[in-house]
C-alpha cells in the first residue's frame, strides 16, 4: 500500500487504468500505467446487473480476483457504497478484498435508490470514521479514497460543500478524494 500512496505524491498527476476483467488489465498494464481502479459500472454491465450495488459482493470479489492475478500493478476497487450500512460488514468487505492485494478502495458518499442522493454530511462522516476504527484495529492497511459526488449531483452550493466535506472526511481518515463531474476550471 506504501507505494500506491507514494504514487499520489509524485509531480505529475497519477493516471489509473480504469478496468472491468483480465484483459483490460493487461492492456491497461501494457499501455504503461502505473495503477489500475476498477470501474463498478462496467464490471456490472459485464456480468449483466445495474449499476448501484446490485451486483452481488461475491461476483465483485470474483472479478476483482482475476483483475490482480492479470496484473502486477497496485489495484485500487470502487466498492460503490460499500455494500452495506454497517461500518463492520464494509469493514469486512474491504478486509476480504485486501486479501487478494487490493491496496485501495473508492467508496462514494452518495446511494442509490430510487435515485442517487447524497449522504448527509455528518452521517458518512461517522461511518467514514467507523469504518477506518475497524480497519485499523483489525491492522488492515489500504489507501481509502472517497468520491464526493457534489458535482456529480449537480448541487446549487456544490463547490463550498464539496469544501467542506474534503475537510470532514480528512479528519474521518481519508487518504483521497474524487470529485467526478467538476468542470469549470474556477471550481478545480
Amino acid at each position: 500500500m506504501q507505494e500506491f500512496k507514494q504514487l499520489h505524491q509524485q509531480t505529475n498527476p497519477l493516471l489509473l487504468g480504469n478496468t472491468w476483467d483480465a484483459t483490460s488489465a493487461k492492456c491497461a498494464q501494457q499501455a504503461g500505467y502505473q495503477a489500475l481502479g476498477t470501474s463498478s459500472a462496467a464490471i456490472a454491465s459485464v456480468l449483466g446487473y445495474e449499476d448501484g450495488e446490485h451486483i452481488p459482493f461475491s461476483e465483485l470479489t470474483y472479478m476483482v480476483q482475476r483483475i490482480k492475478t492479470s496484473s502486477l500493478l497496485p489495484l485500487t476497487v470502487d466498492i460503490e457504497a460499500g455494500f452495506s450500512l454497517e461500518p463492520e460488514i464494509i469493514a469486512d468487505n474491504i478486509q476480504q478484498l485486501t486479501k487478494l492485494g487490493v491496496v485501495g478502495i473508492n467508496i462514494e458518499d452518495s446511494r442509490v435508490g430510487v435515485s442517487r442522493t447524497l449522504v448527509n454530511i455528518d452521517e458518512f462522516t461517522s461511518l467514514l470514521s467507523a469504518i477506518c476504527f475497524q480497519l485499523q484495529k483489525r491492522q488492515v492497511e489500504v489507501f481509502i479514497n472517497v468520491r464526493c459526488d457534489t458535482f456529480l449531483l449537480g448541487l446549487e452550493n456544490a463547490v463550498e460543500d464539496a469544501i467542506k466535506r474534503a475537510q470532514s472526511y480528512q479528519r474521518a481518515g481519508a487518504d483521497g478524494l474524487f470529485f467526478p463531474c467538476i468542470t469549470r476550471v474556477d471550481d478545480i
